[in-house]
C-alpha cells in the first residue's frame, strides 16, 4: 500500500482536456506576477539597503579619521608606533613609492646603454633601472657614474593607516 502511495506521487500530472490547459495557463500567469512582485520587492529592499550602508559607510569614514587624527601625531613621534587592543589593532603601512617615467626623455639620455631594451620598439628597462638605480631627495642617479637620470622623479611612498579587527 506504501508502494502504490509513493508511485502515484511520481507520476508526472499532465494536461487531459481544454479546462486542465486553461488552468494550467493560469498557473504560469499567476507564477510569473509572483516572481516579478518577488523582484520588485527585492530591489526595493536591495536599494534600503544600500541607502543604509552608505550611511554607515559614512559612520565608519568618520570614526576611521578620529582614529587616524588621534594616532598620527604619536606615529609621526614614534615610528614604530603601534596601538593593539581586543578591540582591534592600528598599524602604519609603507606604501609603495611612485615611479614617473618620461620614456621619451629617457630613451635620449639611456640610448646604447643595457637600461634600454630593443623589441620591435625600443622601451626602458624599468625594473633593471629600479634594482640597479639609487634615489636621493625623488631623484634618480646611476651609483657607477653618479649620472642623474632627468626622466625619472620618484615621489616618496607615504605611510597609510590600517585597522584590523
Amino acid at each position: 500500500m506504501i508502494e502504490e502511495t509513493k508511485q502515484e506521487e511520481k507520476q508526472r500530472w499532465t494536461i487531459e482536456n481544454d479546462d486542465a490547459l486553461k488552468w494550467t495557463l493560469d498557473k504560469i500567469r499567476s507564477l510569473q506576477l509572483y516572481q516579478a512582485a518577488n523582484t520588485k520587492h527585492v530591489e526595493e529592499v536591495q536599494k534600503r539597503a544600500d541607502k543604509e550602508n552608505e550611511a554607515l559607510q559614512k559612520d565608519i569614514d568618520n570614526f576611521t579619521q578620529l582614529v587616524n587624527e588621534y594616532t598620527q601625531p604619536k606615529f609621526d613621534a614614534d615610528p614604530e608606533y603601534r596601538f593593539k587592543s581586543t578591540a582591534g589593532n592600528v598599524t602604519f603601512d609603507k606604501q609603495r613609492d611612485k615611479w614617473n617615467y618620461n620614456t621619451a626623455m629617457l630613451l635620449k639620455q639611456l640610448d646604447g646603454t643595457k637600461w634600454v631594451k630593443v623589441k620591435e620598439n625600443r622601451s626602458i628597462d624599468k625594473t633593471g633601472i629600479k634594482n640597479n638605480f639609487k634615489v636621493q631627495d625623488g631623484k634618480v642617479f646611476n651609483p657607477e657614474t653618479g649620472e642623474v637620470l632627468k626622466g625619472i622623479n620618484v615621489v616618496q611612498g607615504t605611510k597609510q593607516m590600517k585597522i584590523k579587527f
